[in-house]
């Protein structure tokens, strides 16, 4: 029995060793299937459910996996690893070698990558060391780490080595993008070389060549260089970053630090001296929405401070602009220092940002052509929100007043205005910036200068932004008083409307304004009585605006048309007028009816039709016009004239100049003095800014015979012009008659010149001439003078018995009016008084008393009425 048992036990263990060596050979033979069984069960374990595990082979010094995949999350490839016996039971490993690494983050709380960081994250107390023994070096060769979540990617290659004393070396190169309302900000080509001593919990990193860049069709900004070092030392970190134009140009600097434990930080950021030059950087080579900002001299400085506290970002930012000097076209811009104040926060786990930005209150002096102005108190607030996605100016406000001529030291204060703007703009689908609403206000505005008041304008402009880009609005105001050369009106109503199209494709902005009412009501001393209303419209497409206009009043209708068009390109445009034709009528409309300085008493017919063209191109500006007068009839207390016709050509209005000969006739005229048949042919030439008008040729028919006035010029400049009227064969009895000489009669003809000074409102003959054509008769019968000369002798009574019938052979009258004192009247005669001592010849000279200021008066009436009209027109056309 005994011996059976132990031969039992002898099976037993024979079996059970047999068994063991079947299950040795086994586990050799089958190590990798083992190996792979039990990697999948113990990370099944440990929470990861989609695990593959593919082992090449298994040795007693290394092991080689082929692939490990924890997931789409996470796939590792190509792993090498060796170890010795016994250590490799005590869970020692020499190294490990590791191919490629692919991770994608875009998840970070869902599958393998969720569970990797909650096996990593540390539960219950930690160690006093803080170290981790028996880790092996391992070395990354590739590795891969995506992330596209939430608007963010983010692409990394990297490779590192870590030692068994815990000593990490690597590198990396990122891409990344963050997409914003305003389209994506790019990182890309980011070198990244960091270093660290995980035992020792410390850290270092340099960044090198990495660009941002701004991903829209249409950037806004320039791309950006970002270079820097950064430290963790104590779970505290340090960077030190220097931000760079993409060639190389320093703009900012960066420097901060971050309390890891705390999630805590703060960062400065300084910009020193970045000079902005004409010739050289400007704003448009940063930022797209610059492009238009004309060319400028001036050095930009900014400091900046950024807290972080867990996922909010905070800044406060201070701007200056100082030393600005810009220059367009004529318009000049200076001021000391122009400065911004931004705050705003950024939420890191939502990424949504807001801003605002404060102007506080500065001044600005400007300049155009030879005009200085200042903008005082100018302050402006602006919100923005996730980097434009909206944008409100919120208040904008300025007053402005004009300093007088450049290198002036005096201030005129001929222009002042109070501004106010508020708008809004958020992103369209594109990208783009669109105005959401936007309202502009000036008040108070007053302007005076050459002529031109104005007191107490104001308007208001409206517009709303549509996601098609179309922005359309309405323009309404009214000023209180307008003064043009002493003429005083108001503009009670301005309503307007009009809508901005974008840019298109080789057409450019396009713009159009609807004016739907402009009321013009008169002041005191405005030369028009009636209430006017204009309208019109304009087209703005390609750089070049059509525009048409209208003016209507209540007794008229409309009765001005204009139409025209301006190209933006070349400043060059041209207008045409046409008025409609007016007709006067007695007891109908009457020029009095419209002008208020027409006495109402003046009666006119006819008709008047002008019309007229505008052109310029800067700096000249040339209007034509053509008035045509067909059969006018005027009548007045002073005077009357009668089928007066003919066509005014003007040849520019800017200056006064008709170059060729104009022609103006009339069938009758009265100034006093009966006229027959008045014509005159003429032309104006403005050769110093004051109208000279040259009479070629002036005929009047006036006692029977002509007054004639050639080759004469009346210069609107000069206080003196002089004239040399000629008369040609005058009836000496209508002569006689204009003098006011009773009981005088006379007959025959006379002819000669009057040299005429016109002095103001004084008429001066210097020495005029008159000599009778032939023999005729003269004759004074005047009881009156023989009773006056009735103690003058007999030489007296000789002389009054001549005159009584004196047949004259010669006759001549010597004229000085000066202008002060008495007419000289000398008249000169020879001949015979056949009733008297038998015809014996008789010299008669004598001075007269006599009145001609009829004759003077006419012709001073007409020299004001010229000198008045080219007067007025130089105080209208040099404004």
């Amino acid at each position: 029995m005994a011996i059976g048992k132990i031969n039992d036990v002898k099976w037993i263990v024979a079996g059970g060793l047999s068994l063991v060596l079947v299950l040795a050979i086994l586990l050799i033979l089958f190590r990798v299937a083992a190996v792979e069984f039990g990697g999948k069960a113990a990370l099944n374990l440990l929470g990861f459910k989609d695990v593959t595990l593919n082992i090449d082979y298994v040795t007693m010094r290394d092991i080689h996996v082929s692939e490990l995949s924890l997931g789409r999350a996470l796939q590792i490839q190509d792993i090498s690893a060796r170890y010795r016996f016994p250590q490799i039971l005590a869970g020692q490993i020499d190294d490990v070698v590791i191919g490629n690494v692919a991770a994608d983050l875009s998840r970070p709380q869902e599958g393998a990558i969720s569970k990797i960081l909650e096996l990593a994250r540390p539960s219950g107390e930690q160690g006093s060391s803080g170290t981790v023994s028996n880790l092996p070096s391992i070395t990354l060769k590739e590795g891969q780490i995506f992330a596209d979540a939430e608007g963010r990617t983010l692409r990394a290659d990297v490779q590192f080595s870590l030692n068994s004393d815990l000593r990490l070396d690597g590198t990396a190169h990122a891409d990344g993008t963050l997409e914003t309302a305003a389209g994506p900000v790019m990182l890309e080509g980011l070198d990244v070389s960091y270093r660290a001593n995980i035992g020792e919990s410390t850290a270092g990193f340099t960044l090198e060549g990495g660009i941002l860049r701004h991903g829209a069709n249409v950037p806004e900004w320039a791309p950006l260089r970002l270079t820097g070092t950064g430290t963790l030392s104590d779970k505290k970190a340090k960077i030190d970053m220097d931000v760079q134009t993409e060639a190389k140009a320093s703009l900012a600097r960066l420097e901060g630090q971050f309390d890891l434990t705390a999630k805590t930080g703060k960062a400065t950021v300084n910009i020193q001296s970045l000079v902005f030059d004409r010739k050289a950087l400007q704003p448009h080579d940063l930022f797209r929405y610059a492009e238009n900002v004309p060319a400028f001299d001036g050095t930009l400085t900014a400091a900046a401070v950024i807290s972080l506290d867990g996922p909010t970002v905070s800044y406060n930012m201070d701007i200056e602009l100082s030393g600005v000097a810009m220059e367009q076209k004529e318009a000049r811009i200076t001021t000391e220092k122009l400065p911004l104040n931004v705050t705003g926060t950024y939420l890191l786990d939502t990424s949504e940002q807001r801003a605002r930005i404060t102007v506080p209150e500065m001044t600005l002096d400007l300049a155009y052509g030879d005009r200085r102005y200042r903008v005082n108190n100018l302050k402006a607030e602006a919100s923005i929100l996730n980097f434009g996605e909206e944008i409100a100016l919120e208040n904008l406000s300025a007053a402005v007043t004009e300093g007088g001529k450049v290198g002036s030291a005096s201030a005129a204060n001929d222009l002042s205005a109070t501004v106010k703007a508020s708008a809004g703009f958020n992103r369209n689908a594109m990208h783009g910036l669109q105005l959401g609403s936007a309202l502009a206000e000036i008040s108070n505005a007053s302007y005076s200068r050459d002529g031109i008041i104005i007191r107490n304008a104001g308007l208001k402009i409206k517009a709303e932004g549509a996601e098609s880009g179309n922005i359309s609005g309405t323009v309404t105001g009214k000023v209180s008083e307008v003064t043009l050369n002493a003429q005083k009106m108001a503009v009670p109503a301005i309503d307007g409307e009009f809508q901005v199209s974008p840019e298109q494709e080789n057409s450019g902005l396009a713009m159009s304004l609807e004016l739907k009412s402009l009321q013009v009501t008169p002041l005191d001393g405005a030369y028009f009585k009636e209430n006017l209303t204009a309208t019109g419209s304009a087209r703005l497409e390609k750089g070049a605006a059509d525009f048409k206009a209208a003016v209507s009043s209540k007794k008229l209708g409309q009765f001005i048309t204009a139409e025209g068009q301006h190209s933006l390109e070349t400043g060059t445009g041209a207008a045409h007028f046409n008025m409609a034709k007016l007709s006067f009528e007695k007891g109908g409309l009457q020029p009095s009816d419209l002008l208020s300085n027409m006495d109402p008493k003046t009666v006119v017919t006819g008709q008047l039709e002008p019309v007229g063209d505008i052109n310029w191109s800067p700096p000249a500006l040339t209007a034509t016009a053509r008035v045509k007068l067909e059969n006018i009839a005027i009548k007045s207390e002073s005077g009357s004239i009668s089928g007066l016709k003919g066509v005014i050509e003007v040849d520019n209005l800017f200056p006064l100049t008709i170059a060729k000969t104009q022609e103006l006739a009339a069938d009758a005229a009265n100034a006093g003095v009966p006229m027959q048949s008045p014509n005159l042919r003429f032309h104006i030439q403005t050769p110093n800014g004051s109208p000279v008008l040259y009479i070629d040729r002036m005929t009047v028919g006036v006692a029977g015979g002509t007054i004639l006035i050639e080759d004469t010029a009346f210069d609107s400049s000069k206080d003196v012009n002089r004239v040399t009227v000629q008369l040609d064969s005058l009836n000496l009895a209508d002569v006689v008659a204009l003098g006011n000489m009773e009981e005088v009669t006379a007959t025959g003809k006379i002819s000669g010149k009057l040299p005429l000074i016109f002095d103001g409102d004084n008429i001066i003959v210097d020495t005029g001439l008159l000599t009778a054509d032939g023999s005729g008769v003269l004759k004074m019968n005047s009881d009156t003078a023989r009773r006056a000369l009735a103690g003058g002798g007999a030489q007296t009574e000789l002389l009054l018995d001549i005159l009584k019938n004196f047949q004259y052979t010669a006759l001549s009258i010597n004229i000085e009016k000066p202008k002060v004192g008495d007419d000289i009247v000398t008249l000169h005669t020879e001949g015979q008084n056949p009733n008297v001592e038998n015809s014996r010849p008789v010299v008669l000279n004598i001075n007269l008393t006599t009145d001609l200021d009829k004759l003077f008066n006419a012709l001073l009436k007409g020299y004001r009425l010229s000198e008045e009209a080219l007067r007025a027109t130089v105080k209208d056309l040099k404004k």
